[in-house]
């Protein structure tokens, strides 16, 4: 279970206006530089959890998984949140500290995109380069049905 201190700092933060709530809201947030870390309840869908920690990733933004749906709802007065983003740097910071301190740090992450070249590089310098995936659309055959001077 999350620690009550902990929780508390969610529900000051939804009070203080520096939290979004909701899938959607998270993700806008993520995209236009507002979010500065994302909580994610640990029962997500696999889908969910996908699109918020590959948004997260790409963008160099913390998040966090402790709780499920039910106990993070109840830090904000809500009956269930899946997603939330902190909008504002001083509650994020102290909100990470707090869940170092008492969760343990190895549900944290802070994988940024100068990370993700890094090792990516590495991949390409041990000549491994099964992980590298083409764009869509590149150097694929074209399909039966687009027919004939469809390129």
């Amino acid at each position: 279970m999350g620690e009550p201190r902990t929780l508390g700092l969610v529900g000051l933060a939804l009070r203080a206006g520096c939290l979004a709530l909701g899938e959607r809201a998270v993700l806008e947030r993520i995209r236009r530089g507002g979010a500065h870390l994302v909580l994610l309840a640990t029962d997500a869908g696999p889908n969910t959890r996908k699109r918020t920690v590959d948004k997260c990733r790409s963008h160099g933004v913390p998040w966090a998984a402790w709780v499920d749906r039910y106990t993070l709802g109840k830090a904000v007065g809500r009956e269930t949140v899946v997603v939330a983003a902190v909008t504002e740097q001083g509650f994020a910071e102290n909100l990470l500290t707090q869940l170092r301190q008492h969760h343990g740090g190895d549900r944290f992450e802070s994988e940024t995109p100068s990370v993700r070249i890094r090792q990516t590089t590495e991949y390409v310098e041990q000549g491994n380069y099964n992980h590298l995936k083409t764009p869509r659309g590149v150097g694929q055959q074209p399909h039966e049905r687009d027919g004939p001077g469809d390129d």
